[in-house]
C-alpha cells in the first residue's frame, strides 16, 4: 500500500511540472492536457491487466475444491 501511495505522491509532483512545462514550449495548455489523458489511458489499460490472486494461489485454491 505504501509504495501504491508513493507512486501517487510522484504523479502528483511531476504532472504539474510537466504541464507547465509544455505550456510555456508551446503556450496552450492543450499538449499538457492531452499528456495528462493519454497516461491516464495507458494507466487504466495497464490497470486492466492486473490479477487479484496469483496464478499458483488459482491453482492451489481450484486444486482444494
Amino acid at each position: 500500500m505504501g509504495f501504491v501511495n508513493a507512486i501517487g505522491n510522484l504523479g502528483a509532483y511531476f504532472a504539474p511540472l510537466i504541464v507547465g512545462y509544455l505550456n510555456q514550449r508551446t503556450g496552450s495548455f492543450l499538449p499538457g492536457f492531452a499528456y495528462l489523458g493519454i497516461i491516464t489511458l495507458v494507466a487504466a489499460a495497464l490497470a486492466t491487466q492486473l490479477r487479484t490472486t496469483p496464478e499458483h494461489l488459482e491453482t492451489k485454491l481450484a486444486e482444494a475444491k
